[in-house]
């Protein structure tokens, strides 16, 4: 019996790595998230007057798109929920394009511990505002607490997630 091969019809296996590859990463692309940065807290002490500042440029087009906080915070932070004021103003004449609260809730109505954990920080999420993104100028995001206290404690780091869309 002789058996024939047929040469040509097949991709050799560098050109559907390579393929596979392209396609992972237009899929990771397709996620949404147009900017995701942390600046963390000096001394997991965050005080009232000091205000983390982000920036950050939409370089597509004018896109609608969804803003929250991300805080990693220690075991010991002592209240069930975080309170931060928002606001998103363009660089070139400072007028707010956004300006609100933000809740990050720490604990459930049952006292459990929410979000996810690595290691000795547990990280969660605030609610999400709408907004939308121009092309081109840079914009500055101002993430301050708004909790009762003037120094609050336990705070790792706070970040704030851009993804587009709603």
């Amino acid at each position: 019996m002789h058996v024939e091969r047929r040469t040509g019809m097949g991709l050799p296996k560098v050109v559907c790595s390579c393929l596979a590859l392209i396609v992972a990463l237009l899929l990771a692309a397709c996620s949404g998230t147009l900017f995701h940065k942390f600046t963390p807290v000096e001394n997991g002490q965050w005080l009232k007057k000091d205000t983390l500042v982000f920036q950050y440029r939409n370089t597509g087009n004018d896109i609608e798109c969804s803003i929250n906080a991300d805080v990693r915070l220690f075991a010991s932070y002592p209240y069930k929920d975080l309170l931060m004021h928002l606001q998103v103003a363009t660089v070139s004449n400072e007028i707010p394009l956004l300006s609100d609260t933000l809740v990050c809730r720490v604990y459930d109505d049952d006292g459990r511990r929410l979000g996810t954990t690595a290691g000795l920080l547990y990280q969660v999420s605030s609610n999400s505002l709408r907004c939308v993104s121009p092309i081109g100028e840079p914009v500055v995001i101002k993430l301050s607490h708004i909790m009762e206290c003037d120094t609050l404690c336990g705070v790792s780091d706070a970040g704030i997630r851009i993804v587009a869309g709603n």
